[in-house]
């Protein structure tokens, strides 16, 4: 049962003029910073006030608001109240809120944090974290142009840290430029930053107490030697945990202000965008994931260029306590203007690395329709590169409903493309009927990428279901072989075992996702994502700490292609960017109980790292427990996925192979995973349609 609802609410139109010279911000080229006036910055944090209030259960007196007058000195909105400021967004002010909801708030309370206003970025204060070369990203208060100071990155994540070690549940929006590279735009579309890097001065520098401060949160690595590049992420997320954030832009996009063409009023896209998705349907309760899906389909309809961030924990709902399942579906990413009938044009966010096929069909949903109860439309899939795709519509239910961020749920794809599966001439004509019938009352729409074929099939197979010799049923490849390292950790199945043919469907469809994942490879040659990056085990730490210093990395043992290490150990993995321009990536482990999670970042999609810089990532190693795992030892696939642009692959991942996904009727069993989107590709390959992308591995083998 979640606590009370507390809010710091901060907006910043109007910032200070200079008014002392030398008081002003300088850039590292010696050149002046000042921070202009912005538009929608106050309306976002009245209107997102209003709906906390109305729908999100917050009382008035647990929220605290910071804003300047509105850039034109008018009321945004409507009100019957006193403009509901408690202060303005001056550092120190911002800092007193954040003080007031640490100590008023008490454990699993929730406390929400929006910022509307500009956002900077600085060379680093922190060079023992982020490396000499490192830079800080910060919110902007009014009183920058005067002298005042930053909140910075580190410090806001020394708050945060703070709050979730009180036991409080965090969401953090931040409607800002993440730097200052906003070089594009003009007429009516402002940004919510500058142009130019502030110089730090030995002002801004940290006190040794707040140093110590850090340490003792464990935040970064205070006082070690950093690595090229940086060992704390020179960005507001800082690898967030226990907490949940979503912010504007990715490091060097821009974070625009849009103008509502109906009622001539700015807001911040993100901001905007989060209200029209939480209106729809105010009383509904989405996972952050889900809404971070549809927001971000919405932004880029409007601003191809802007792509919000996500990151945290993620599968909790909303400004809210409970953890909710995920749903796994592509969006739709735009609708090409005109009456949307038969052969009308959209586009789908999901190309072949999320696993969608040319001639493929899907079904379109409302975001809000958490059941799939109706369907608008029906489209198939004519063109796919590696993000995106381009489908038609073949069948139109409800009439222009179909909008950027509805949902698109795999119904059918091409019959030379799905896996097959036969059951072998040695299993009982009594119980291959039975496996049969479970496998049929699957919904088609949940086995679209699965084929049930006869074994006089000339047809290739991906599996076999055949019968040992000691009356068990076993799981072969396409060949006979039965799959290795199944059973255990997984127990036998025979025709004795209750429920015996919905856990052998289940199995099968896990292990064929299971197996997409591992067989993933661009198998184009002429990629230079291939070259443009090295992923790599550089050592172990001697001590057990995430202590980087090359005094404290031992070298790791490998056997056979495989990293060795023992439970508990600490690897440090290295990702190196050696392509001329940013790439992105994510990291996911693909682990000995046939699951497979996105471990780096945590939360978010991927992450961004500059061209000739690097990542270090500590990584603790573990075996099952005993009563998963009775082998010795278990090895874990740690598989990057590097693209030169924001990609979300969250869809590859996949919940443990366990027993316990088994409960109850076949109904609740044979639930979806990953619903819709995901399959195997053939041998691991991909369509002629590809962009640049590319992906390794390591093995990691690790001893009880």
């Amino acid at each position: 049962m979640g606590g009370q609802k507390w809010a710091v609410l901060i907006g910043a139109d109007v910032y200070e003029e200079v008014t002392v010279e030398h008081t002003s911000k300088h850039d590292i080229k010696g050149m002046p910073i000042e921070y202009e006036t912005l538009h929608g910055a106050v309306l976002d944090v009245l209107e997102m006030r209003e709906h906390l209030i109305q729908y999100m259960g917050v009382a008035e007196c647990r929220i605290r608001t910071l804003l300047t007058r509105p850039w034109d000195d008018e009321p945004a909105v409507e009100q019957d109240e006193p403009f509901p400021s408690d202060g303005t967004p001056t550092f120190s002010e911002i800092v007193q809120a954040l003080a007031w909801v640490l100590e008023s708030a008490e454990k699993d309370d929730l406390v929400y944090f929006h910022f509307s206003g500009h956002g900077a970025q600085a060379t680093t204060v922190y060079p023992s974290l982020k490396g000499e070369k490192g830079l800080d990203e910060a919110l902007v208060p009014i009183d920058a142009n005067n002298g005042g100071k930053y909140l910075r990155d580190i410090e806001m994540a020394l708050w945060l840290k703070k709050m979730v070690a009180k036991g409080l549940v965090v969401t953090v929006v931040l409607d800002s430029c993440h730097s200052g590279s906003a070089t594009r735009g003009s007429g009516r579309v402002r940004f919510r930053g500058v142009v130019q890097t502030y110089k730090s001065t030995a002002e801004d520098y940290p006190t040794p107490g707040f140093m110590a401060e850090l340490v003792a949160h464990n935040i970064g690595t205070a006082g070690e030697v950093a690595h090229k590049g940086s060992v704390v992420k020179e960005h507001w997320l800082l690898e967030p945990r226990e907490y949940t954030l979503l912010a504007a832009c990715l490091p060097r996009q821009a974070a625009r202000e849009y103008e509502d063409t109906h009622s001539n009023k700015s807001h911040g896209a993100l901001t905007y965008c989060l209200l029209d998705t939480l209106r729809k349907s105010p009383l509904a309760v989405s996972s952050t994931r889900n809404l971070y899906r549809r927001v971000c389909a919405r932004i880029q309809s409007l601003y191809c260029d802007q792509t919000p961030v996500i990151g945290g924990t993620t599968d909790r709902a909303f400004f809210g306590n409970d953890i909710l399942d995920a749903m796994h579906h592509v969006l739709v990413h735009k609708v090409d203007p005109g009456p949307q009938a038969e052969g009308h044009k959209l586009e789908l966010s999901g190309g072949t690395l999320h696993g969608v096929q040319k001639g493929s069909e899907y079904s379109i949903y409302s975001f809000t329709d958490r059941d799939m109860e109706a369907t608008l439309a029906r489209v198939e899939v004519k063109q796919v590169s590696s993000h995106h795709s381009v489908a038609t519509f073949i069948e139109v239910a409800e009439p222009n409903k179909i909008e950027p961020g509805c949902k698109a749920i795999l119904s059918t794809i091409p019959a030379e493309e799905q896996f097959r599966v036969c059951i072998s001439s040695k299993v009982p004509p009594d119980d291959a009927k039975a496996f049969v019938k479970a496998w049929e009352n699957v919904p088609s729409r949940k086995r679209a990428w699965m084929q049930l074929v006869t074994e006089d099939s000339s047809l290739h197979l991906t599996f076999r279901v055949d019968m040992s010799d000691s009356g068990y049923f076993e799981i072969q490849d396409g060949d006979g072989v039965a799959l290795p390292n199944l059973e255990p950790p997984l127990p036998k199945l025979s025709p004795r075992k209750p429920h015996w043919p919905e856990m052998l469907v289940y199995r099968l469809r896990h292990l064929t996702l299971f197996n997409m994942v591992k067989k993933l490879e661009n198998l184009d040659g002429t990629s230079t994502m291939r070259c443009a990056f090295r992923f790599e085990v550089i050592g172990r730490s001697r001590d057990g700490t995430n202590n980087t210093s090359p005094s404290n990395i031992a070298q790791v043992e490998e056997r056979n292609g495989e990293f060795v290490t023992k439970h508990g150990g600490k690897l440090f993995l290295r990702v190196q960017n050696k392509w001329s321009k940013e790439v992105f990536f994510s990291i996911f482990n693909l682990r000995p109980l046939f699951g497979v999670k996105q471990i780096y970042p945590s939360g978010g999609d991927c992450e961004p790292l500059d061209a000739d810089s690097e990542r270090i990532l500590p990584l603790t190693t573990e075996v099952p427990r005993d009563s998963e795992w009775p082998s010795p030892s278990c090895l874990d696939t740690f598989k990057i996925f590097v693209t030169p642009k924001s990609t979300s692959l969250g869809n590859l991942e996949l919940l443990d192979l366990h027993t316990s996904g088994f409960r109850g009727s076949a109904a609740n069993l044979l639930q979806i995973v990953l619903d819709g989107l995901r399959y195997p590709y053939r041998n691991g390959a991909i369509s002629d349609d590809v962009d640049e992308w590319g992906t390794e591995e390591i093995a990691i083998r690790t001893f009880k």
